[in-house]
């Protein structure tokens, strides 16, 4: 069986496209439940909540914030209730002689990430060298911390909204304080090592991140009211949909106006790369069909070369017979069929026969190169 390698390459073309089109798609579902979950979240000054921070024996009313129903505290270990919330205040340790500190002691956080790369020179299966990362430390921590607000009170103690598990936050802004590359020390013994194993180390590069003591931070989370007063913000748990923890350097409207931006940038991609896929569907669809449909007419055409095989005169021998007269391709017998679309006139029967024997898509006319869809006997005086 003959393999139309152009059928194989738009197959492969049309396999990449519906890969890039599941990811884009995927992307453009993050970003539009991401959307609508900073939409819903209701913004909330943490000044505000000032007056719920301590327990009270009587019902309290969350309709002045959340136009809610009244509700009672518990005195269980149970939160009295839960909603999910936008705050944006400043960073603030429960406990500052906790405080962690930079490599270089320069900067302090709440949040510390250290990650090493090795960075190296790889031959591929192509023979060509592509540079390539590879993560060998990982190294995180993270104190107990809030968010204060960020007017000045006279109160003697801000309210603080303690942000739980901040790690494992589905977008986490840190800060970086250290970005090192250092070079591998060259030897020619490494060197010839790296070029016989297809490896040639670089160097390490070491990034350092922070969520820095102080800073202005935006969270979007599950605001949890214990019944103690204490408040927590945390991921969300008691949702039937799966709503995101955000911890954002940037502001609400600048927060939204980036997966605004990134739903469009993904949205006309989708766009692109679907039209391209239903191109490539349609090339394929149409090549098939001439595949399969293309030969329609060949009962017909092999009963032409077989009475032309049959009835042909000896040429031969026959020296007289004009060039003009002659198979274009064995330049001996003497031109019988003409081929359709193009209406040349140019092959012996023989030599259309091993042409037949090819792909009905590689079947070209050897005057032109035009495709040929069809045969007929033709009559040269």
């Amino acid at each position: 069986m003959e393999i139309d390698f152009e059928l194989v390459l738009e197959g492969i073309s049309l396999g990449l496209d519906v890969v890039i089109l599941g990811f884009l798609y995927k992307s453009y579902e993050s970003c539009a439940a991401y959307i609508q979950a900073l939409k819903e979240a209701e913004q909330v000054e943490i000044s505000e909540l000032s007056q719920l921070a301590a327990p009270k024996s009587q019902p309290r009313s969350w309709f002045q914030f959340w136009k809610k129903n009244k509700l009672a505290p518990t005195t269980s270990g149970i939160p009295n209730d839960y909603r999910y919330v936008c705050l944006r205040g400043i960073v603030e340790p429960l406990d500052k002689s906790r405080l962690l500190k930079s490599t270089d002691n320069k900067s302090t956080g709440v949040i510390h990430k250290i990650i090493t790369k090795e960075v190296a020179t790889v031959r591929n299966g192509t023979r060509l060298w592509v540079d390539e990362e590879r993560i060998v430390k990982n190294i995180q921590h993270e104190i107990p911390w809030g968010l204060k607000s960020q007017e000045t009170s006279n109160a003697t103690k801000q309210t603080l909204v303690q942000v739980i598990e901040g790690l494992t936050a589905d977008r986490l802004d840190m800060a970086v304080v250290r970005d090192e590359f250092t070079p591998a020390a060259f030897s020619l013994s490494g060197w010839l090592g790296g070029w016989v194993s297809g490896v040639q180390l670089k160097g390490i590069n070491e990034i350092e991140e922070m969520v820095i003591d102080g800073s202005l931070m935006t969270a979007v989370g599950e605001l949890v009211i214990n019944s103690d007063g204490t408040m927590q913000l945390r991921s969300p748990s008691n949702s039937d949909q799966a709503l995101p923890f955000i911890l954002s350097t940037l502001p609400y409207s600048a927060l939204l106006s980036t997966y605004e931006t990134l739903i469009s940038v993904c949205k006309w991609s989708l766009f692109f790369f679907g039209g391209v896929g239903m191109v490539l569907c349609s090339l394929m669809i149409r090549k098939w069909f001439k595949i399969r449909y293309g030969r329609r007419h060949a009962r017909e055409e092999d009963d032409i070369l077989r009475d032309l095989c049959e009835s042909r005169r000896s040429t031969e021998e026959n020296d007289d017979l004009p060039d003009w007269q002659r198979c274009v391709i064995c330049l001996v017998r003497n031109r019988e069929v003409i081929v359709l679309p193009c209406g040349h006139v140019c092959l012996c029967a023989d030599c259309m026969v091993l042409i037949n024997r090819q792909n009905i898509l590689q079947r070209n006319c050897p005057m032109c190169r035009q495709r040929i869809e069809q045969i007929a006997r033709a009559f040269v005086p």
